[in-house]
């Protein structure tokens, strides 16, 4: 049985890490700011790393297609069975 999801290549894992460390640094600033607030320049990190996030994230959505990435093709189907309706 064949492993879910796409090959785990340099480039892939280089990317998938990049995310997990924005987010993380993500994760910490908005504790932070829950209790302290963000000054201008936090701010200012805070909105470039979401758009590092989103660029990367794309990066991935275009280098394999989205039923690799959720594990399947199933997960497809349910996703355009769902848009059908509405």
């Amino acid at each position: 049985m064949s492993p879910i999801g796409p090959p785990k290549t340099p480039l892939l894992q280089h990317v998938i890490s990049q995310i997990n460390k924005l987010s993380e640094q993500q994760n910490v600033a908005m504790r932070q700011a829950a209790f302290t607030g963000m000054t201008e320049e936090e701010a200012r990190e805070y909105n470039k790393r979401a758009a590092q996030i989103r660029e990367l994230v794309e990066k991935l959505t275009m280098m394999y297609p989205r039923s690799v990435l959720t594990g399947g093709e199933r997960h497809g189907q349910e996703t355009q069975k769902t848009a059908g309706h509405g």
